[in-house]
């Protein structure tokens, strides 16, 4: 089968639409498929968005074996007045929204790739499946025609933030009605029937994480790196530095509690965050009590897991998520988690059993939970353990892609 994968971003970017795709197509290779990846030249979000220009130098890459086709972006100042004008004319009638005027419009909205859509048009004949990772974008668009003009199935797995209003936008719900979703938590999947997708069209798909590597960690050697004794507890956020992801709250709920457990550490990993809360940020890492902090960058795949194995417990206490892969990479090492009590993360995390849930920025909550986790060393191992056996049973991408795979096969029947 020749299964096309259509995202805004992919290597060397790194995030959690990035990982699916990859993770996706290669075990998709690996039984007997073969997967090509279609995506933008841009490094970063900043570039897909504040139209920088730090980008992928070129134009064919090869990733785990895929082949990987990166195409330049363009930016129009003035495409706001376009579509404003675009609209009224198709709307006048009635001044009703009509599903053409979004997906039209939908093609030209910044950042647009005149060469993407027209290597879709063009080439995507070639494939039985287009998958498209990760709505946000003119990407999407282009797919949805391509998929029409060709008569392929077309497959979304849109990333969705519930608390993140530009997934909601109005102009994607037209092509969502008309494609294959797969959603990764229930909650998802009820927005989609909620704007009326059919629910033959909708599947909880999830996401998966590959157990084996995260038990390969040294956990010796990175706390002898960092100068930790085993009496050390050890809190590690991974992930992208971003006000919504809880960092500062974090922070503040350790520096508290460390007041009652002096060997209480905290690390941050990640990327910084370089559009919402950017400054913000900046001025978050230039305070930290470099005591009892530290950070540590952006992490190689060997540093994370050997991070992740090194550390105690796993916090992200974020807003915005969609599943959170953090907290399965986390299960997978053997530990446990803390997260945000927001309504994807009440579907992925049971709480007091393989992690806790405390409410967005509530810091005292926070602090309670770390305290009670470095304390109860019976209650701590018992949530590895359960954190473990959940990530085995529900989220191994063995599981996962033998699920798609199943799916798609259905679908060009």
């Amino acid at each position: 089968m020749n299964i096309l994968y259509v995202t805004p971003l992919f290597y060397p970017h790194i995030g959690g639409s990035e990982i699916y795709t990859e993770v996706v197509a290669k075990e998709m290779k690996n039984r007997g498929n073969v997967p090509v990846i279609f995506t933008s030249e841009a490094l970063d979000l900043p570039t897909m968005h504040l139209k920088k220009r730090n980008i992928i130098r070129k134009e064919i890459k090869y990733r785990k074996g895929v082949t990987v086709f990166y195409y330049p972006l363009f930016y129009f100042n003035g495409i706001e007045k376009v579509l404003y004008l675009f609209r009224h004319f198709l709307n006048k009638d009635n001044f009703q929204r009509k599903p053409v005027s979004d997906i039209i419009g939908g093609c030209i909205q910044n950042p647009f790739s005149p060469k993407l859509f027209k290597k879709l048009l063009t080439y995507g004949a070639n494939f039985e499946i287009i998958h498209v990772v990760n709505i946000l974008g003119s990407h999407t668009f282009y797919a949805y025609l391509a998929s029409k003009a060709h008569r392929i199935p077309l497959v979304i797995t849109p990333g969705f933030h519930l608390h993140n209003p530009a997934y909601k936008q109005p102009r994607f719900h037209s092509i969502l009605k008309h494609s294959v979703i797969f959603a990764h938590t229930t909650i998802e999947a009820r927005y989609y029937r909620k704007i009326g997708v059919p629910v033959s069209q909708i599947w909880k798909v999830g996401f998966g994480v590959d157990v084996k590597k995260y038990e390969r960690g040294n956990r010796k050697k990175f706390r002898e790196k960092y100068d930790l004794d085993e009496d050390t507890f050890l809190i590690l956020f991974l992930g992208r530095l971003d006000p919504r992801k809880g960092i500062i709250h974090l922070y503040k709920a350790v520096q508290e509690a460390i007041k009652s457990n002096d060997k209480i550490r905290l690390f941050f990993a990640g990327p910084r965050s370089t559009s919402y809360g950017s400054n913000q940020v900046t001025e978050f890492l230039s305070s930290l009590n470099k005591n009892t902090t530290r950070y540590l960058g952006v992490l190689s795949e060997k540093d994370k897991i050997d991070a992740l194995n090194g550390s105690d417990l796993i916090a992200m206490p974020s807003i915005e998520e969609s599943l959170g892969i953090v907290y399965l990479e986390a299960w997978a090492a053997g530990k446990p988690v803390i997260g945000a009590d927001i309504p994807a993360m009440r579907e992925i995390i049971n709480d007091g059993s393989d992690g806790f849930l405390v409410k967005f920025g509530d810091i005292s909550a926070l602090k309670d939970r770390i305290l009670n986790l470095a304390r109860d060393r019976e209650m701590y191992t018992q949530m590895c353990v359960n954190g473990k056996r959940k990530v085995i049973e529900e989220y191994s991408w063995s599981l996962i892609a033998r699920k798609i795979l199943e799916i798609y096969e259905n679908l060009i029947k």
